[in-house]
């Protein structure tokens, strides 16, 4: 097991290299370029490559158990932050809400920006031709915070909501995040996708200005 695990290592670590001279290289293309088009393209291959970089550091942290310093996060914030990651979003007029507390913080780390990128990532590649619209909405109850993030793409069939996070890999991946926040999750759309959040005995602070 500890010589596949520097296996790993060693496959994790050339990846991040590739990536870091990847990303090197755009910025090189970026600085030459000025065809705005091309412009957009590089930039967004950018943010792709950095993307893949931060989910790369994040499975070595649960496939290791590597632990990161947590601290208050401001979901608004790290919502906007994981839409803007998504041009396409623009492009095929899909409208994003965000109806929770503005000023909401979760007791969280680096990894919940990934959460909301699959998310996102999951309505754009499973959600169909007529997808229009994600939100992300909060319910306070006492002790308890319930996210919700929403799209009214096609949804899953009654009988695919219990094995739903064993087929998707992207789905299997946010709930694995999820878990080790201690956070519980489960797919209750009925018309269209909805996975709800369920967050029990963890900080959350809404902040004071």
């Amino acid at each position: 097991m500890s010589e596949e695990k520097d296996e790993i290592r060693i496959l994790m670590h050339d990846i991040k290299n590739v990536l870091s001279r990847f990303f090197l290289r755009l910025s090189l293309i970026e600085q030459n370029i000025k065809d705005p088009e091309i412009l957009k393209l590089v930039s967004e291959l950018k943010i792709d490559s950095e993307t893949i970089k931060e989910i790369i550091e994040n499975y070595e942290k649960i496939a290791f158990q590597k632990t990161e310093k947590r601290e208050y996060i401001n979901l608004k914030k790290i919502f906007q932050e994981a839409v803007s990651r998504f041009p396409e979003l623009k492009s095929k007029e899909i409208k994003v809400q965000y109806e929770c507390q503005d000023n909401l913080l979760l007791w969280a780390d680096s990894r919940l920006i990934i959460i909301l990128h699959n998310l996102i990532d999951n309505s754009l590649k499973h959600g169909g031709e007529n997808l229009s619209k994600i939100t992300l909405s909060c319910e306070n109850r006492q002790n308890e915070l319930k996210i919700y993030y929403k799209d009214n793409g096609i949804g899953v069939p009654e009988k695919e909501k219990q094995r739903i996070f064993s087929k998707s890999i992207g789905l299997w991946y946010i709930k694995k995040l999820c878990g080790i926040y201690r956070w519980q999750v489960k797919e209750i759309g009925e018309k269209g996708f909805c996975l709800e959040i369920s967050i029990k005995n963890t900080i959350i602070k809404p902040r004071k200005f």
